[in-house]
């Protein structure tokens, strides 16, 4: 192994955030280019994401192993058309879905009405609700009536039961209700983080109209830990 552990999480959370577009959910397409501690972008290439490690803390746990605190900013720049306003605060969304959101996996069988990307689906009988950002059939059709396979999941409110799944006022499937979640750690630094905090974001100075360019920021605090003297 020839990279560190922190460096190797900042590859994966510059590979994560091209996660960031529309297709999968988000509500910008920020993630259509990511780039790491580049000083000089032109911002008339937005949209696009750009991360910057800073500099870290270490503490010691019971055991003498260095855990490491490392915060994270990463910028976003966009186009808007009206308001700019509007548009940060889409990618301060996004930002933090990406980067603290929980992705959940739940199997569906049944299947007689599709469920499409970009649906919100509703528990017939839990009432909860959950944003379909991917749906993958594994079996059966749409059109036949007997679709099956797993729907991927975010922005999940209340507990899944085994229960008819609705989309609007629609029965479109079933599911047993044995959802499963990839947490950010393991989706943002291939599990070699301890924990993420989303600590600050926001804007300050909003730019004129005639600019069309408008940007955004939040700091993610990465916790994780090594051993003592080996950061690999």
């Amino acid at each position: 192994m020839t990279d560190t552990i922190r460096e190797r999480i900042i590859s994966a959370i510059v590979t994560g955030l091209a996660a960031v577009r529309t297709a999968n959910g988000y509500a910008t397409e920020a993630g259509a280019a990511v780039y790491r501690c580049e000083v000089a972008l032109d911002p008339e290439s937005a949209p696009f994401l750009n991360v910057f490690p800073q500099p870290e803390t270490v503490e010691h746990d019971r055991y003498g192993n260095p855990v490491h605190t490392m915060p994270v900013i990463i910028e976003a720049v966009a186009e808007f058309d009206e308001t700019p306003s509007e548009v940060a605060e889409q990618l301060l969304g996004d930002l933090i879905e990406c980067g603290t959101g929980v992705v959940y996996y739940l199997p569906f069988t049944g299947g007689k009405s599709e469920i499409k990307a970009g649906d919100t689906i509703t528990g017939a009988t839990s009432g909860a609700t959950a944003y379909v950002s991917a749906v993958s059939v594994t079996s059966g059709a749409w059109a036949e009536l007997n679709a099956a396979g797993t729907l991927t999941l975010k922005r999940l409110a209340k507990v899944f039961q085994t229960e008819a799944l609705n989309v609007g006022a629609v029965a479109s499937a079933s599911t047993t209700g044995a959802i499963t979640g990839q947490y950010p750690e393991a989706r943002m630094t291939a599990g070699l983080a301890d924990s993420i905090r989303y600590t600050a974001g926001g804007v300050s100075e909003y730019p004129h109209r005639d600019k069309h360019l408008t940007g955004q920021q939040i700091t993610l605090e990465i916790v994780y830990t090594t051993s003592p003297g080996n950061p690999y």
